[in-house]
């Protein structure tokens, strides 16, 4: 009898509870910022680069990993009474399970960073660090921001305060300065880790560098510039069409 009870005491310890809760939030939360990170419209190609989706999906796998771990234990207390010796060899495992799940976040080859409930910077990822050329201690209490561009600071507070206050999801686009002093297009991304109440634990999300794609952007808009420049300047009535034979650009001689 007093094993039974040993055995429901553990099988409900509430520290084992709550980490397999957090780790379970902690997947919702993920599962969200894939979902936003997967809008076509944020992409060249509509789709996130291979780096990106592959690293989320291993810290996808690796959260569910860890509830499994969390599941299972819970399970074998449950139905075994324990030695004082095995409960701790248990917990010890589930410690080394965390261990690693956080060693995963620290090396996956993306920037990661992670915020407090009132929106301040907490932590940032070896990626990030080595990225931004600042840890995040460096960067605390709002200094983050004197790495944005100066002309996009007020609406990058503005934008990033918008979802701290209201908990909606956070997405937005500027110039931040790398390490190199380089200032550099990016999209970061986050999304709110709630606890059991429903009140924002933390922020956990993504800083994407987007240089490339900006620079592929502007090419394509001067390509056209130009193109429309040569039709203009073509002594006749010129007009193309698209595929579907709908009116894509005329000249000036065509419509005058």
């Amino acid at each position: 009898r007093g094993g039974h009870a040993e055995a429901c005491t553990m099988a409900t310890n509430p520290v084992r509870e709550s980490s397999a809760e957090d780790a379970s939030r902690l997947r919702d939360s993920l599962n969200s910022l894939l979902s936003l990170m997967a809008q076509p419209a944020l992409w060249t190609e509509g789709k996130p680069p291979h780096a990106v989706s592959a690293a989320m999906d291993v810290l996808l796998g690796r959260t569910n990993e860890l509830i499994a771990a969390n599941e299972r234990l819970t399970k074998e207390l449950a139905e075994h009474e324990r030695t004082e010796d095995e409960r701790k060899g248990a917990e010890e495992a589930l410690r080394e399970s965390e261990r690693q799940f956080r060693l995963l976040v620290e090396t996956i080859p993306a920037l990661v960073w992670r915020g407090t409930p009132e929106g301040e910077l907490e932590y940032l990822n070896q990626a990030a660090v080595e990225y931004l050329g600042h840890s995040a201690e460096s960067l605390s209490n709002g200094r983050w921001i004197e790495l944005v561009h100066p002309d996009h600071r007020d609406a990058t507070v503005r934008r990033w305060l918008q979802s701290a206050t209201t908990g909606a999801s956070y997405s937005d686009i500027y110039q931040l300065r790398r390490a190199d002093g380089q200032y550099r297009w990016i999209h970061s991304v986050g999304e709110p880790f709630r606890d059991l109440e429903g009140r924002i634990a933390h922020w956990y999300g993504l800083v994407i560098d987007i240089e490339d794609q900006k620079r592929a952007e502007e090419a394509l808009r001067e390509s056209e510039r130009e193109s429309r420049l040569i039709v203009n300047t073509i002594p006749g009535m010129v007009a193309t069409l698209t595929p579907a034979g709908e009116v894509d650009l005329v000249n000036h001689q065509l419509v005058m």
